[in-house]
This record gives structure tokens, sequence and C-alpha cells, in this order.
């Protein structure tokens, strides 16, 4: 009766610590010993010897987990080594400080800006994200209002996929992007487009003081070549003249 009394409670040790497995053949002995002896202990005493047993070998295996960096898979259910994940640099580009997303520098060289407005953009979740990973251009987009002057559109301009989302979520690359300006704006620039053959572009893209994204238009009227060298003569001058006063800084 007392070795099974002290087998059952060994057992249910092992039970709620599977590590223990290796203490069977201690509390075996030690019921065995018990057995063997004559003299008549009680079941309290006996209890409490198999729970000293226990209580040393758990002290033992304390001291071994301390002493060693990892333990074996195939005795425990765990590992005490520690593994740290660490997130991969990203391509993101640094943002300027005056909040300047993208330029459309091919507008300056062959348009000559009459007169600049700034607008707003209607954009979807994924483009704003990719926007935000600077993978926005304006190089070959431009700005259409429809007959009546109530809305403009920003059209072929493109935003690349976002890379961390699913094919469900993403967007169109070159889709039809609507502008948020007042129509009174739309009116006079349409007005001044069909008169005057000028065309609106987009300038640049920046982040406001909001950080909301908007853009900035332009009303231009192209340029002759004439007026393409005079802009490339200008540029060169103006690099060479900064060029002379970096190295001649004292």
């Amino acid at each position: 009766m007392r070795r099974w009394t002290i087998f059952f409670s060994v057992s249910f040790l092992m039970l709620q610590h599977p590590a223990l497995s290796f203490l069977s053949v201690t509390t075996t002995t030690t019921a065995a010993a018990a057995a063997s002896n004559h003299s008549w202990r009680s079941p309290i005493a006996e209890l409490s010897t198999a729970n000293l047993s226990v209580n040393n070998s758990l002290r033992r295996m304390m001291i071994i987990i301390s002493s060693s960096d990892t333990i074996p898979s195939s005795s425990f259910s765990f590992s005490s080594s520690r593994t740290r994940l660490y997130a991969k640099s990203g391509t993101k580009k640094k943002k300027p400080k005056d909040g300047t997303i993208c330029v459309n520098r091919r507008a300056r060289f062959q348009y000559e800006i009459i007169e600049t407005l700034q607008a707003g953009i209607s954009l979807q979740g994924t483009e704003v994200k990719s926007i935000r990973d600077g993978k926005m251009n304006l190089q070959d987009s431009y700005v259409k209002i429809d007959k009546n002057g109530r809305s403009a559109s920003l059209m072929n301009c493109h935003i690349g996929k976002h890379t961390m989302s699913g094919a469900y979520f993403q967007h169109d690359e070159r889709r039809i992007r609507p502008l948020l300006i007042h129509k009174s704006e739309a009116r006079k620039w349409l007005q001044r487009t069909e008169q005057a053959g000028m065309t609106i572009v987009p300038l640049k893209a920046y982040f406001n003081e909001d950080n909301r994204i908007k853009l900035q238009l332009g009303l231009a009227r192209g340029k002759n070549m004439r007026d393409k060298r005079a802009a490339i003569q200008e540029r060169d001058a103006k690099r060479e003249s900064s060029r002379i006063i970096k190295n001649f800084r004292i």
C-alpha cells in the first residue's frame, strides 16, 4: 500500500512536469527501500521522504539548467536558448526636410510655368503606402479638366505597387486619380487652357504641414528650341559658378 501511494504521488508530479521523466528510477528505488524496511512507518513519513528525494532531484536539475546554455530538445520539450528577430533594413528613401516626395523636372525644362496651384489628390490605402516608400513618378503625367469645369483628374501618373500588400488589395499603377480643387479654379484654368493654348502639368508632390499628400500644379506654355537652349545655357552657367565658389571658398 505504501509503495503504491508513493508511486501515484510521483506519477502525478511527472504528469505535471514532463521533464521529470528521469526521476522514475530514483522514486522506484526509494519505494523499494521503504518496502524492505521491517519497521513500520506512517504514510505521511513515506510521502515526506519521497518528496524530499524529488526536491533534491529538482534542485540538481535546476543546477544543470543554469550551468548549461542550451538543453537538447530530445530530453525536454523546451529550450533555454533565446532567439532574437531583427527586422531587415527597408529600402525606404529619406524624406526631405521640406516634405518633397518627387519633382517633375522635365516639366520645368519643356514648359514655361505661368501660374501655380495647390491641389489635393484622392488616393487608395496602398497608394499612400507606396508614395511614402518613394514609388511615385510624375514624369509623363498631366492634368485633365472635364468640359464643364466641375472636376479635374491626374492622368498617367505612375505609383508603384506596395510590396507588403496582397494582390487583392493592390491598385492600378496608372489609374485616373481625381484631384481636389475648387470649381472656380477649375473653370478659370479650363478657360485659359482653351483660349491661350496652355496646358496643366504637375510640378511636384509633397507633404503639407498636416502630413497630407498634395500636388503643385502649373499652368504652363510650351517652350520652343530657342528657349530650351537658353535654359540649358543658364543651367550650365549656374552650375559652373557654384562649382567655382565651392572650390575657392575660404
